[in-house]
């Protein structure tokens, strides 16, 4: 999925996603959110669900996959006492390099709320 802004010098990319499927691997969903923090654009990883999205951050932790594995938890249970996305990108996301301008969003909020809540979760590029 992309969406695009207007500007003075034509239309930019400011959204860019990915929505993993279940029966991706975790490793792709890797590969695919080292690809969208190479552009310019807000990334938007949507995953099936909440689990999935800890399934996801656990393997980057168990696999070494970022440079910031100290500030992910060590177990996947203690993801759950996150109390909602939101906390988990202020507690966490934000602080793993990977994620510099990702939003990593379960399916449920994403359909419920769309875009909404994108400008809280990462910060948004503003083009001149």
């Amino acid at each position: 999925m992309a969406g695009f802004e207007y500007t003075s010098d034509g239309q930019r990319l400011r959204y860019l996603g990915v929505v993993a499927d279940w029966e991706e691997s975790l490793f792709e969903t890797y590969l695919q959110a080292v690809q969208l923090g190479k552009t310019a654009a807000t990334g938007v990883i949507i995953l099936p669900n909440r689990e999935w999205l800890y399934d996801f951050l656990y393997f980057l932790t168990r696999n070494d996959l970022t440079e910031a594995s100290s500030v992910l938890p060590e177990s996947k249970d203690q993801y759950r006492s996150i109390p909602n996305v939101e906390a988990l990108h202020t507690q966490i996301i934000r602080k793993v390099p990977l994620f510099d301008s990702i939003a990593l969003l379960p399916r449920r909020k994403f359909l419920d709320e769309g875009f909404e809540t994108l400008d809280d979760l990462v910060s948004v590029p503003t083009y001149d």
